[in-house]
């Protein structure tokens, strides 16, 4: 769905197309602009490996695609032991509007689905295609199904969703008419419903990364789609089997001198008959220790009223330090799995996944301290339980070209493989640091002692108990290595600088 840009890595990965090599690496470098290039979809396959979508593409001044032979979409199948990228798919795309990449649940294939424009002669149409595990497609199964005419929907603001008969919710913004086009079609083609809305009824901003469309309830079968209105406010708009409007909600805050920060990578994921799960961008209030952050909320559905807010801080004390969600997924055992980013060119950088209860009470946490994660595109559960995280990395002005990544993670929290061993249950911060060196640690393990190392091995300090804050205002400025020993004996050493 809409996420511009965890079993054990990460990595940057080698993409073999059908005619030659070429690495996740030299593709991100080629497309350099900001805008140019996003990993947009991620699905778990029943042969235990994950797709993943890279969206190449241009700009030009005006902001106006650029089109040529090697632009759209990328399908790159990930294999997680390794982890390698052992084949991929090209699918040329000119308009790279958003698409739905699922699970057939009635065959053993996989649905790619998109709204394609036809600008020259103004009607838009819904191509459906079908492709194997092997990332094959099956030509003859195309279907193709006319959705607009004498107009053009707004690029990058449709919304897919797959529900459980196997029928695609689709959303279409038509700006010339401010309009909502909403659709119900079957896999086999078949238009079910057409519901036509106007922004006054469903007052959603319109952005690439803001509206999304998800289920809301089972029984009965609802649909939300979600957004932001004017002003920062929030807006769920319950939409029941016929795409009717049955009712708005508008989260609120449930904890004083709390501020939710709507309008980027907002997540909102129906928990259970009663309840559903919202995810944003947070900042504390003028009376209350300052900091941002992400947070995950459980709202009532019947009062759309806070039932439990669960914060986790990009770094406290530094207002200037911003964290976005990455995804967000329930378990087939109701757990809760959760993914969020820092941004790094402001300080600590990190990518952090974390297991809750349904009562968001955090079973574990565990951080990459790779400075150079940025941008998440999707979580995803596997069918044995693990987890894959994967995005974008920037990269930094001298220090690492742009690319992508990938976590994966197994439901305790371990990472599998040669790179289990870049995971922490711990995070520390400020780094670079100045006088204090702090320590939050997730909740399934303790630390016994810290200790830190100049570049010449000598131990500069070390010390057990009250481990929450590290006093390095004394140390000379200087890179150090910082070795976090837990109860039980494993330990981790990583690098801090000290200004």
């Amino acid at each position: 769905m809409k996420k511009d840009i965890i079993i054990t890595a990460i990595f940057f990965l080698f993409a073999l197309s059908h005619v030659s090599a070429q690495s996740l690496d030299s593709i991100a470098q080629h497309y350099v602009g900001w805008y140019d290039v996003s990993m947009r979809n991620m699905l778990p396959l029943r042969d235990g490996t994950v797709l993943a979508n890279c969206q190449l593409y241009e700009l030009d001044s005006s902001q106006q695609f650029i089109v040529g032979d090697d632009y759209g979409n990328r399908f790159l199948k990930i294999d997680p032991d390794g982890p390698v990228v052992f084949d991929s798919a090209f699918i040329e795309d000119h308009d790279l509007n958003y698409f739905l990449v699922e699970r057939n649940p009635f065959d053993n294939d996989n649905i790619y689905a998109r709204a394609v424009r036809d600008l020259d002669n103004l009607r838009t149409d819904l191509c459906i295609r079908f492709f194997d595990d092997q990332l094959h497609f099956n030509d003859g199964k195309e279907v193709w199904v006319p959705l607009l005419s004498d107009t053009v929907f707004l690029a990058t603001t449709d919304a897919y969703l797959l529900d459980k008969y196997g029928d695609i919710i689709i959303q279409l913004a038509v700006r010339s008419r401010q309009e909502h086009h909403f659709f119900r079609i079957g896999i086999d083609g078949t238009l079910k419903t057409h519901r036509i809305l106007s922004y006054d009824e469903v007052p959603v901003q319109y952005t690439t990364w803001t509206d999304d469309l998800v289920l809301f309830n089972e029984e009965p079968l609802e649909y939300a789609y979600f957004g932001e209105k004017p002003l920062g406010v929030m807006h769920v708009a319950v939409l029941d089997s016929l795409l009717n409007i049955k009712e708005d909600l508008v989260p609120v805050s449930g904890e004083s001198g709390v501020e939710l920060v709507f309008g980027y990578d907002d997540l909102v994921l129906n928990l259970d008959e009663t309840s559903f799960l919202m995810s944003t961008q947070y900042k504390s209030g003028y009376n209350y220790p300052l900091k941002r952050g992400v947070h995950v909320t459980r709202y009532d559905k019947a009062t759309c009223q806070p039932l439990k807010m669960v914060f986790f801080s990009a770094e406290p004390d530094n207002l200037e330090l911003q964290a976005l969600p990455i995804g967000i997924g329930v378990a087939p055992n109701g757990d809760v799995y959760y993914a969020y980013h820092t941004n790094f060119d402001l300080g600590t950088a990190r990518v952090a996944v974390v297991r809750m209860d349904q009562d968001l009470n955090v079973i574990w946490q565990r951080y990459c301290l790779d400075e150079g994660l940025r941008d998440g595109s999707r979580l995803v559960i596997l069918d044995d339980g693990s987890i894959a995280v994967g995005g974008m990395n920037w990269g930094r002005l001298g220090i690492r070209p742009p690319g992508f990544y990938f976590l994966f993670l197994d439901n305790n929290g371990v990472g599998v493989g040669e790179h289990a061993d870049l995971l922490r249950p711990y995070t520390f911060y400020p780094n670079p640091a100045c006088d204090w060196l702090k320590l939050e640690c997730s909740p399934d393990v303790k630390p016994e002692s810290v200790e830190v190392f100049d570049l010449q091995g000598r131990k500069v300090i070390s010390q057990q108990g009250n481990l929450e804050s590290i006093r390095t205002a004394e140390l000379p400025s200087g890179v150090y290595s910082v070795r976090v020993t837990l109860e039980g004996g494993q330990s981790y050493t990583d690098k801090i600088v000290k200004q």
